[in-house]
């Protein structure tokens, strides 16, 4: 049993060419499993299900600028 997509996936075929699309919940050839290099991409990669869920760096970004001020404030 391979491993299972948690994402769509869009590869290009080695030997035809031809645009494949993956959908999430399918396993694909190992031929074409081995293209796909994104860990975020699999079922169970549990570093890649944290690293994804990170926009924590993002809201210290902005909380770190303090408050805005309006356009009462500035005056």
């Amino acid at each position: 049993m391979g491993r299972r997509l948690r994402t769509a996936v869009h590869l290009t075929d080695p030997e035809t060419r031809e645009l494949l699309i993956l959908l999430p919940g399918e396993e694909p050839s190992a031929e074409h499993a081995e293209l796909i290099t994104h860990p975020a991409a699999w079922e169970g990669d549990d570093d890649s299900e944290t690293s994804a869920q990170t926009p924590k760096a993002d809201a210290k970004k902005s909380s770190a600028r303090g408050p805005s001020k309006t356009a009462t404030e500035a005056k």
